[in-house]
């Protein structure tokens, strides 16, 4: 039994992390503000003893303070920490850069300088393939330079280099996930127009009974990875960082995502196929947005060879087998 702190505890990826910590057996610090991750969450996540919730805002320094001598006054050690927290999303970070640097920039050294003054060793940080940009070409490798299109993936990059400096500097252990385009349960769906896409088309359909909207031509290609095998990457990555191996995880990145990828015209078929609606009726096409990658695609030779890891759960697999899930949501079409 180890003790984690989740960053982001409430939200999209970091609930189901939690979640799959409670469930093994470790006890969890829940630490998030709320303002995208959700109370139903954090009910489900309560149900657990050993899940302690802290609202905290990782933009206020004294939140910090208060948590360090929260785990001091309660003899606490932290195993390890997950930095989940943060603006999450390409186009909510462009229409506010303000919001995203201070959370995503600045919060990152706050949590840093709170693990150094607490004695707190090993971090993984839920990073982002966006850092790619335009100028490489799939398969997308670690080594590849940045190409940082929007404020959004410099701030994940940038928090990147944080992480390699602290752990140079101060003697700790970072691993940084570079995420894929993350679907699965408890996508935030809040973002309108700018939800995760897997989320956004069922409920287009199913709760707005309207057709799915393609963004541009739909020949823009995404390697989509399932929730429950980002946590499994997490929890590899926690391990290998608890293992102490320091030649290896100075802020060391990996790719979590698949090789395999799908268009967006490709994605809506699959969905509209599977609730057994007509594919022509029920697409239609709106402006490009700025911006965006026109592919991804994952090489994850690494993330198989030092973490042991690979994706188990395909794309198709998962729209064949939890459509009840969102007709439990909004209903049958």
């Amino acid at each position: 039994m180890s003790n984690f702190i989740v960053f982001g505890s409430l939200g999209f990826i970091g609930s189901n992390l939690s979640e799959r910590l409670l469930e093994d057996g470790h006890n969890v610090f829940g630490v998030d503000n709320i303002s995208t991750g959700t109370n139903e969450n954090l009910d489900m996540l309560e149900k657990h003893d050993r899940f302690n919730f802290l609202k905290l805002d990782i933009t206020d320094k004294s939140d910090l303070d208060y948590l360090s001598r929260y785990l001091t006054a309660n003899n606490d050690r932290i195993d390890c920490v997950f930095m989940l927290s943060g603006v999450a999303r390409i186009q909510p970070a462009i229409l506010n850069p303000q919001l995203t640097h201070d959370t995503n920039v600045t919060g990152m050294f706050n949590v840093l300088e709170f693990m150094r003054k607490s004695n707190i060793t090993n971090i993984v940080f839920s990073s982002s393939s966006s850092i790619y940009g335009l100028a490489n070409k799939c398969p997308l490798k670690e080594d590849m330079p940045p190409d940082c299109l929007n404020v959004y993936s410099l701030s994940k990059y940038v928090s990147e280099q944080y992480i390699k400096t602290w752990c140079k500097l101060y003697g700790m252990n970072g691993v940084c996930l570079r995420y894929f385009n993350v679907f699965g349960q408890r996508e935030v769906l809040a973002g309108g127009d700018f939800a995760p896409v897997v989320g956004l088309f069922f409920r287009q359909l199913l709760l707005e009974k309207k057709p799915l909207t393609i963004v541009g031509d739909g020949l823009q290609r995404r390697a989509h990875t399932h929730v429950f095998d980002v946590v499994d990457a997490n929890l590899k990555a926690a391990e290998q960082c608890m293992k102490g191996i320091r030649n290896r995880f100075h802020g060391e990145v990996f790719n979590i995502g698949t090789e395999k990828n799908y268009s967006m015209i490709e994605l809506a078929d699959i969905i509209l196929d599977s609730l057994g609606m007509n594919r022509e009726r029920n697409k239609i096409f709106i402006s490009q947005r700025v911006a965006e990658l026109r592919e991804t695609s994952a090489d994850i030779s690494k993330a198989k060879k030092i973490l042991g890891w690979e994706p188990k759960i395909s794309l198709e697999e998962y729209i064949d087998k939890h459509r009840d899930y969102y007709y439990k949501r909004w209903g049958r079409c």
